[in-house]
């Protein structure tokens, strides 16, 4: 098997990373290869009175949970930080938050059960400039943007060229992160088809990106887990 993850090599724990090169090193090897560049971006005045009056910042993403720890929590220490992973309330307390809420299933689905439980408040979601399909966050929620994924030309044939290069054999099992990531692909296998196999094996992170490749005809797996990073890695190594 060839693998194709579309995750930065360095946020996947080291020892499921030796267990995934061990498994496809005599059969293809693994093209570590994130389908998206993030670029901090700069929240107006009006966004960042929100972000100090708020007694509830919600975040879904990993870079944006790590612009406000680095950039914004100063602004408001006594807010409850609402983030989508364990992994995730790991990390903003060891940055000393003090209020960390996790849903008990690390998706959107979770999350809104959980926001549905809070009482009545102010609240706002930290994220950047993509929404995923079927986002069921409400939208009287107010949404402030601290990053943008970028993709352009010039990265798309980075992404062919590195790929042309790690791809001994055509790439048969891919971890897909997000519809954008998805879309990015599909876009890089229509120009060189003959890298990937015809019908390969994806692996998604949550049910908004396995919605989109069964639409588009693909075999998905998603793992049934809360570390949904780790159990993916797991499945297209074994």
């Amino acid at each position: 098997m060839t693998v194709l993850i579309t995750y930065p090599k360095d946020r996947i724990d080291e020892d499921s990373r030796r267990r995934l090169d061990e498994a496809a090193q005599s059969v293809g090897g693994v093209i570590y290869l994130p389908l998206r560049r993030l670029r901090p971006t700069v929240p107006d005045e009006a966004s960042l009175r929100i972000i100090a009056s708020s007694d509830y910042l919600i975040i879904t993403s990993g870079f944006a949970l790590s612009r406000y720890l680095e950039q914004y929590r100063h602004l408001n220490w006594l807010a409850t930080v609402v983030v989508l992973s364990r992994k995730m309330a790991a990390q903003a307390e060891r940055y000393g938050l003090p209020h960390v809420l996790v849903p008990d299933e690390e998706n959107q689905q979770g999350l809104v059960r959980l926001l549905a439980t809070l009482p009545r408040a102010r609240m706002a979601l930290l994220c950047g400039d993509l929404r995923v399909p079927n986002d069921r966050i409400p939208e009287e929620i107010p949404r402030i943007r601290i990053y943008e994924n970028v993709w352009n030309d010039a990265l798309e044939q980075a992404a062919i060229t590195a790929i042309g290069a790690g791809a001994i054999r055509p790439i048969d099992r891919i971890l897909i992160t997000s519809p954008s990531a998805y879309r990015r692909l599909q876009a890089i296998i229509g120009k060189i088809p003959e890298r990937f196999s015809t019908y390969p094996t994806y692996y998604a992170l949550g049910p908004s990106t396995a919605d989109i490749i069964r639409k588009n005809g693909g075999n998905v797996i998603v793992p049934e887990s809360d570390d949904v990073l780790r159990r993916a890695v797991e499945l297209i190594g074994r």
